[in-house]
């Protein structure tokens, strides 16, 4: 017997058809299924930016005492306003985080240990806010809650507002995608 004696059968021109047909709409149902699926589901998520971030250096080297107290003073401030106003609390952190950087420059052990512990008690309570305001967005979204998540990135884009960067920017679109599906019946 030969090679050619029995040839295998060729799919007919239908078959390819039909074939070609079906894995056409295999992608089709894929990409819209990808479509549907929320951003966050899509490729890596920013990492949330560190709330000790920022690097900070003494804005009047030449003046450095009065620039502490100055801005350990204008973190006071900041700090009464950050229950009603997120954003206020890093703000003041990075002001506290300023004046110690002044004081490395002066010569004052007693102002340098009242605002270092300022700093840190603030930095623990930042923490603990961060921590609960990622939590309560996750689960909002776990739960798959429209409102509760718009609302959520809305409350951690408030709070990281001293962080701009792409997980702040994330935050934003989420709020908004989310809005957008609350309103959509």
């Amino acid at each position: 017997m030969t090679e050619h004696s029995n040839p295998k059968p060729r799919p007919s021109r239908d078959t390819l058809g039909l074939l070609a047909l079906g894995l056409l709409a295999c992608a089709a149902l894929a990409t819209l299924v990808l479509a549907r699926q929320p951003p966050s589901q899509l490729g890596s998520e920013p990492t949330p930016p560190a709330i000790e971030g920022a690097a900070n250096t003494c804005s009047r080297p030449s003046d450095a005492r009065r620039r502490a107290r100055q801005a350990s003073d204008l973190a006071t401030a900041k700090l009464e306003r950050y229950p009603l106003v997120l954003a206020e609390g890093i703000a003041g952190f990075d002001l506290y985080d300023e004046a110690l950087h002044c004081l490395h420059i002066t010569d004052d052990p007693e102002l340098n240990a009242q605002i270092h512990t300022k700093r840190t008690d603030l930095l623990e309570r930042l923490e603990r806010d961060y921590r609960t305001l990622l939590l309560r967005l996750e689960r909002a979204r776990a739960a798959e809650r429209p409102a509760s998540t718009s609302r959520a990135a809305r409350e951690l884009a408030a709070f990281l507002e001293a962080r701009p960067g792409p997980y702040h920017r994330r935050l934003k679109d989420f709020e908004q995608e989310f809005e957008a599906r609350e309103e959509t019946p």
